[in-house]
């Protein structure tokens, strides 16, 4: 297998950064990462091995600090499971489901 990593990219108040995964000349999986000029980040990972794999997809919201405010993480496991996630930060309270 071999990993190409494009380079990051910034476009219209994001940057982007595009990762593929490649098994047998052909591309399995990818990563691909947006980060906003106003800290949010969003996260699109899939992998497909044998007709199955992960495909995630996540939201990060920064604080000014850099601080995660929340993530939110949504799709399915490689045995096609659900992922539904979230994490929240309220003050000095957070929350996790």
């Amino acid at each position: 297998f071999s990993i190409c990593a494009g380079a990051g990219v910034s476009h219209a108040g994001y940057w982007i950064h595009h990762l593929s995964r490649h098994y047998a000349k052909k591309i399995a999986g990818k990563q691909i990462t947006k980060v906003s000029a106003a800290g949010i980040v969003d996260v699109e990972f899939s992998y497909c091995d044998n007709g199955r794999g992960p495909a995630i997809f996540e939201k990060i919201i920064l604080r000014s600090d850099r601080q995660s405010e929340s993530l939110v993480t949504t799709g399915k496991s490689t045995f096609a499971a659900p992922i539904d996630e979230i994490f929240a930060r309220t003050g000095d309270k957070v929350m996790w489901k």
